[in-house]
């Protein structure tokens, strides 16, 4: 997928042009949105509009860059490296003969890396 499918995506689905219109002022119109979906060439053309539509544009398609895509690559890149290496892992083990868990869970490790809000500063835990 690119980008341009996950901003029409976003818009097809609607939850995110709501959460946009819940944090604006002024709420983009569907009318609006459609100019970003469209191939036809009889529409009219983003260079057409006012500048504060165009700019309306922007900030959604800058919102779904950062508050989705952004999001979601890092996601996909996460998994593509678990999967490597696990992979990895699986073939060394495979070669060498040897056997054990040698997996390590990305989660636990994410959650050593949560402050402690608990302690007092200068009394992390180490």
């Amino acid at each position: 997928m690119n980008f341009r499918q996950c901003v029409i995506d976003c818009i097809a689905e609607g939850e995110v042009v709501q959460s946009f219109n819940r944090l604006r002022d002024r709420p983009i119109t569907p009318q609006l949105l459609s100019l970003l979906g469209s191939t036809d060439k009889n529409q009219m053309s983003l260079a057409e509009l006012e500048e504060t539509e165009q700019e309306l544009l922007a900030c959604f398609i800058l919102f779904v860059h950062r508050h989705v895509w952004r999001k979601m690559k890092f996601a996909e890149a996460r998994v593509t490296r678990v999967h490597e290496d696990r992979t990895y892992i699986a073939n060394n083990s495979q070669s060498t003969g040897a056997v054990g868990n040698e997996l390590r869970s990305y989660v636990r490790c994410d959650a050593q890396l949560r402050p402690d809000f608990g302690s007092a500063v200068g009394q992390e835990a180490p």
